[in-house]
């Protein structure tokens, strides 16, 4: 199995789509991947820096990650907070998208408690 650096990122195209993976969990001697807030946030910062770079301005749909096998026990909505912010931080040096989506499973919806109105208010803090 091959082992990225945290944060490496790989642009591909689909039909009209572009799509990013992103290295942004360890796997341990199992391969079992776990991960933690730093490495997320680290790896999102080079997911940043790599569209900017070699993306076009486009919406960014991104899913939690790190909450599913990434085992990310964090809450979803401090997560949410987290990558919003750390989207904001970097669009403060550089133009490289014009709108985040930020996908939570509906599934996550119910079983964490996250009521999306106060997602939205939240999120809505970090560009008001």
């Amino acid at each position: 199995m091959n082992r990225y650096e945290l944060g490496t990122c790989i642009g591909f195209n689909q039909g009209k789509d572009r799509f990013y993976w992103l290295a942004m969990a360890d796997m341990n001697s199992h391969n079992t991947a776990e991960t933690s807030v730093d490495n997320v946030m680290g790896a999102l910062e080079r997911l940043w820096q790599f569209i900017s770079t070699r993306g076009e301005i486009e919406n960014i749909v991104l899913p939690l990650i790190g909450t599913g096998r990434g085992r990310l026990t964090v809450s979803r909505k401090k997560l949410i907070a987290q990558i919003g912010q750390s989207f904001v931080n970097a669009s403060e040096d550089r133009i490289f998208s014009n709108r985040l989506v930020i996908v939570i499973r509906p599934k996550d919806v119910e079983n964490f408690g996250i009521n999306l109105y106060e997602v939205r208010d939240l999120l809505g803090n970090f560009i008001g």
